[in-house]
């Protein structure tokens, strides 16, 4: 049976690149969808940041997906619960993650935990937080999520991300 050397087949907006050499050798398939030029952001690990090298994982395969779907991708890094202080174990693991993405993953990656620290109030507490490496409880409703104000700063960031690019 032949099935030819290749072609495209296009099924609405998904459609198909194949080839293959000769009958015994596997057909490679590229798939495209309107798709293509979509951006993927990855804010993970905060839920199950004790599992160090899970959390890794869990990014390493979510950023190798997306980066053959998307071509354009963006990593943040974890923000800790109020309860992560750097000397437990959960902010030691934080820290080892934190660093891990942006050493993993340099072109693609923001560092969303430093930045967040950099736009506190200033206030007594936003300093206590920054010191021990938590979110400003300024940016914070409760011990992890953001406020509007948080959420517009990682917005703004993601944007500057996007635009640097040309995305």
């Amino acid at each position: 049976m032949s099935f030819g050397s290749g072609a495209a087949t296009a099924l609405g907006s998904f459609y198909l690149d194949w080839a293959y050499t000769s009958q015994n050798t596997a057909i490679t398939v590229i798939t495209h969808t309107d798709k293509d030029m979509d951006t993927a952001v990855l804010w993970m690990g905060a839920n199950n940041i004790s599992s160090t090298q899970q959390v890794k994982d869990d990014i390493a395969a979510a950023f190798n997906h997306f980066k053959a779907l998307a071509k354009r991708v963006l990593v943040m890094t974890v923000l800790p619960n109020d309860s992560y202080l750097p000397t437990t174990a959960a902010g030691i693991s934080l820290a080892n993650v934190n660093a891990w993405i942006l050493s993993e993953f340099p072109d693609n990656s923001v560092d969303a935990l430093g930045y967040l620290k950099s736009k506190g109030n200033g206030s007594t507490q936003d300093n206590t937080d920054v010191a021990n490496n938590i979110t400003p409880l300024s940016l914070r409703v409760d011990s992890i999520h953001l406020t509007n104000a948080g959420y517009q700063h990682i917005a703004d960031l993601s944007y500057a991300f996007f635009t640097a690019r040309g995305w």
